[in-house]
């Protein structure tokens, strides 16, 4: 087995890893998935259309940039998958998508808001207004998967109304972790909503927050926000 087959292998079980902590997180269940890209190539790993707690290695295919399965032991996967490939196509950068149904997001998103500034769980999702994709449809058009990808600009969600969110990374386990991060963020948006006016934060406040911020993600492993909190849910796997 040589180096590149070992790594699509150690991707495989990553992408395994992160569908489970997904559905422990209540993120996706049974409703969601997500996918990683294939790096240097234009296609990406994602599982056949099964709830994401109970993926396996062998529910993995293998998807082109317009989101067809070309390896593989099943020939089809999710119809959504039209969005996975729109945000790959267009952004480069962009190496793994998420799409959850995460309760407090879709609560959010129900009174036609996104997500505001309120606090560093929000800023570790985006840095500027997350993007509140208004239209009630679904990613298998890839219009709508293009339209969704457009609104991500420099943060890591769009947030879908009565719908979820869906969620990006330059690596599967910060997009992973940015999910879990979006949902906290709701949470807290809406407990602070019933109890009082919002304080949203003004660019002065929010210069220091998102210069350590970005520090902390520039650092390695559990250094970093993202990578220990990765360890960490993927530690609650086991109990």
């Amino acid at each position: 087995m040589n180096r590149s087959e070992d790594e699509i292998n150690t991707l495989k079980e990553t992408l395994i890893i992160a569908n489970k902590i997904l559905d422990n997180q209540g993120l996706a269940s049974p409703m969601g998935h997500i996918s990683v890209r294939i790096p240097g190539t234009e296609t990406f790993l994602i599982t056949r259309s099964i709830a994401p707690g109970m993926a396996a290695l062998e529910d993995i295919v293998v998807c082109n940039i317009e989101g067809k399965v070309i390896q593989g032991k099943y020939s089809e996967t999710f119809g959504e998958v039209a969005g996975h490939a729109a945000v790959y196509k267009k952004r480069k950068d962009i190496n793994s998508v998420a799409h959850t149904h995460s309760p407090y997001v879709i609560a959010l998103s129900m009174t036609g808001k996104t997500l505001l500034n309120l606090g560093t769980e929000a800023l570790k999702v985006g840095f500027g207004t997350i993007g509140l994709y208004e239209k009630f449809r679904m990613l298998e058009d890839q219009e709508v998967g293009e339209e969704v990808a457009d609104l991500i600009r420099e943060n890591k969600a769009v947030i879908l109304r009565g719908h979820g969110a869906v969620v990006v990374g330059k690596s599967i386990e910060g997009c992973t972790v940015a999910c879990i991060y979006l949902e906290k963020a709701a949470r807290y948006e809406l407990m602070a909503a019933s109890a009082g006016k919002l304080a949203i934060f003004t660019e002065e406040e929010k210069k220091p927050i998102v210069a350590f911020l970005k520090k902390s993600g520039a650092r390695a492993g559990t250094s970093s926000s993202d990578g220990r909190a990765w360890e960490y849910y993927k530690f609650l796997l086991k109990k």
